[in-house]
């Protein structure tokens, strides 16, 4: 069972009914790419990560409203990628070769996690319930 860790962001849509992308299948992988350090060879970006769940062409191709080719889309996301955030090397093992046919787009209202699990990704949706305090354990006694 995937366990969630300390070290995940949590998201903040900035619309009603954001839309997101993910990558639902085993070894896709998308914006938990930049999340988790321990298992990938590159920094942690949270903002690399917030922007490639918005990325827009990507969610035009998959809604059919994208002009264009995919190749041309996935060349536009690796220069945007350099151009706002400065990568180079960062990006050789994202497999952009599947992307986006292997990316799911999921709406999304109120704050979330991406949870990853052998690189398949899902959303938790965390809800603005406040928190419940646990008892001790001497009060479950």
């Amino acid at each position: 069972m995937p366990i969630l860790r300390n070290d995940m962001p949590i998201f903040k849509p900035t619309a009603r009914r954001q839309k997101i992308l993910i990558s639902p299948d085993y070894n896709g992988g998308w914006a938990t790419y930049f999340t988790l350090a321990t298992i990938r060879t590159v920094p942690i970006n949270h903002a690399m990560a917030a922007w490639m769940l918005t990325y827009q062409p990507f969610i035009d191709i998959l809604e059919n409203r994208h002009v264009g080719t995919v190749a041309e889309a996935q060349t536009k996301f690796v220069e945007d990628a350099k151009q706002k955030f400065g990568f180079k090397d960062e990006l050789k093992n994202l497999q952009l070769s599947k992307m986006p046919r292997h990316l799911t787009v999921v709406v999304v209202d109120g704050p979330f996690m991406v949870m990853e699990y052998d690189s398949a990704e899902s959303v938790i949706l965390l809800g603005q319930q406040g928190t419940v305090e646990l008892p001790s354990q001497a009060e479950g006694r």
